[in-house]
């Protein structure tokens, strides 16, 4: 919080105040990334995390722009978030979920199952090396344009970054 990036002006001394002034969205974002990039030691964990953490910005981005949302504020986030978790823990996914306690139309989407949530995931998926050439379909079916898909993913690429560089 006292790095440039977030500097007010005033120094922070209490985590009462840095959460005042960071907001609840923006500080619970932050920690799920930290705790994303600590699981793992490896590079490939480091990657998994910042994949996961572009995902999870791309369709907290993107579901608002929908017409009809399918999340509640940041739930989608944590989809995106928890997308790669078996990956990370080297775990398969419904392992991986076991202790975590989550919406069942998230857990159905994490597992690959039919859910209201299931058109998130092949969206973020499909533009993590680029919009390939399924990208215009899956924009439709989320229910936005590609070109506001494309540009929300490049704003999750660059909001990742910068929160790793934070967490370095």
């Amino acid at each position: 919080m006292n790095a440039a990036r977030f500097y007010r002006g005033q120094p922070i001394e209490s985590l009462d105040f840095a959460i005042r002034l960071l907001g609840r969205n923006a500080l619970a974002s932050w920690l799920c990334v930290n705790l994303l990039a600590s699981l793992g030691s490896s590079p490939r964990d480091r990657e998994l995390a910042f994949a996961s953490a572009v995902r999870g910005r791309f369709l907290s981005l993107l579901d608002p722009k929908r017409a009809h949302p399918c999340h509640q504020g940041e739930s989608i986030c944590l989809v995106g978030l928890l997308s790669l978790l078996d990956a990370i823990l080297g775990l398969p996914m419904p392992e991986a979920l076991r202790h975590i306690t989550i919406d069942a139309g998230m857990r159905r989407a994490l597992l690959g199952l039919p859910s209201p949530n299931m058109p998130c995931l092949p969206l973020a998926k499909e533009f993590e090396n680029g919009p390939g050439p399924q990208a215009d379909a899956l924009s439709r079916a989320f229910g936005v344009p590609r070109k506001q898909a494309t540009l929300a993913h490049t704003e999750a690429l660059t909001w990742a970054a910068e929160m790793f560089r934070a967490a370095d």
